[in-house]
């Protein structure tokens, strides 16, 4: 008796790495898996060469070719989102199972997702996640989908004539799946859906609810939502979990399907990183010796913040690998990076920014400063005389026993 769990995928070739990566996430684990994976133009090489690593771990992969004639002309409400995002429409017609779990491939899986399986759906369509913003509604990125239910009733059908009627009116094809699915879906734990990626605009609209859970840095969902446009994958450092995705994606397939208890589970294991961390905030580009700094002490990571954009002389340092810069940042992302922190640099020209010399001392991590730049008044820091930017480089390293 075939007991593979149905998992169902949309992509085009041009999103073929994120659609890989959510699948590593996936069988990193769980085995037992058959994916649907729904599409119109990858190549059949690519299923071959997954097929061959998948049947190893007792999962299988279908090459489900859409339509997309169906759905192209459906608008979508973003740029971001194209109109493969229809693809789902179709899980009934395809899936051969009583139920499937339909993730977007802008997700990671981080455990076990077999609670979900077992779920009761209670004559629902679906079993899905409140939306972030909107409680009354459910975000679309991840469904336990009752196929059998939606094959009596003819759900595809359904959706596509409402999508006709009503896509330039609501939200894309999760406003369409709402409207059809109202008071007819079964709520689930974010745990299975934990949305991110909308930070920074979540922070500026007053919603500190979008960060329940994830405060302390401990919070371990099973699956993880990057959504909106600041994605893992881009140049911008806004995205909580932004390792986790990097994780999943650099993993190679012979450690994924290794049987062994001694698997990574950061990216630092399987990544060159520094072994230390430092961080900069600044409301201004004059940051004192700071090249000299970064190049000098290449095992340190520097974090440079601010509440605005940085200006070139700063942007530049974003060359270095062990630099990341964070504008207009939320104090989730410097939180994450205190708890974190070896040493403070107070090296920023003008005023502090956020109390931060007190945070780093309520943190009992030293502090080095210049006596041109340094602002603190209590006199804890160690300061160095800006015209020796080789000694603040000696002191930093005994300091961290190099």
């Amino acid at each position: 008796m075939d007991t593979k769990k149905a998992i169902v995928l949309g992509a085009d070739n041009n999103y073929r790495d994120k659609l890989e990566t959510t699948i590593k996430s996936i069988c990193y684990h769980n085995r037992d898996l058959k994916f649907y994976i729904f599409n119109e133009d990858i190549p059949k090489e690519w299923f071959y060469l997954m097929e061959k690593r998948l049947g190893q771990m007792n999962c299988e992969i279908l090459n489900i070719e859409i339509d997309a004639e169906k759905v192209k002309h459906f608008s979508t409400p973003d740029t971001h989102i194209k109109y493969m995002t229809y693809f789902r429409y179709f899980i009934a017609e395809f899936v051969k199972e009583d139920r499937a779990l339909y993730l977007d491939c802008d997700m990671v899986v981080h455990g076990n997702i077999n609670p979900l399986f077992q779920k009761d759906f209670e004559e629902k369509y679906i079993i899905a996640v409140p939306d972030g913003w909107y409680k009354n509604i459910f975000n679309a990125g991840m469904m336990m989908v009752n196929v059998h239910k939606w094959k009596t009733d003819n759900i595809c059908q359904n959706l596509l004539e409402l999508t006709a009627e009503k896509h330039q009116e609501v939200y894309g094809d999760q406003g369409v799946l709402n409207l059809l699915f109202e008071n007819k879906w079964k709520k689930v734990s974010p745990h299975y859906n934990f949305m991110v990626g909308l930070d920074t605009l979540a922070y500026w609209a007053q919603k500190p609810e979008w960060f329940l859970n994830s405060w302390d840095g401990n919070y371990k969902p099973a699956i993880i939502h990057f959504e909106g446009k600041d994605k893992p994958w881009n140049d911008s450092l806004k995205t909580r979990y932004r390792e986790l995705w990097w994780f999943y994606n650099g993993l190679d397939w012979q450690t994924i399907l290794s049987q062994v208890d001694s698997k990574p589970t950061m990216f630092s294991e399987i990544a060159s990183v520094c072994l230390f961390h430092t961080a900069i905030f600044t409301d201004t580009q004059d940051l004192e010796h700071i090249e000299y700094l970064v190049e000098s002490l290449s095992n340190v990571h520097f974090h440079i913040f601010a509440h605005s954009y940085f200006g070139p002389r700063v942007q530049v340092l974003n060359r270095f690998l062990n630099v990341s810069l964070y504008p207009n940042y939320t104090p989730y992302q410097s939180q994450e990076i205190l708890s974190k922190l070896d040493f403070y640099l107070d090296i920023n020209h003008n005023q502090e920014i956020d109390n931060i010399i007190s945070k780093v001392h309520d943190i009992s991590k030293p502090i080095f400063a210049f006596e041109n730049t340094s602002h603190d008044t209590n006199n804890r820091s160690q300061i160095l005389p800006s015209t020796e930017p080789k000694e603040m480089v000696k002191v930093i390293k005994q300091f961290l026993g190099e």
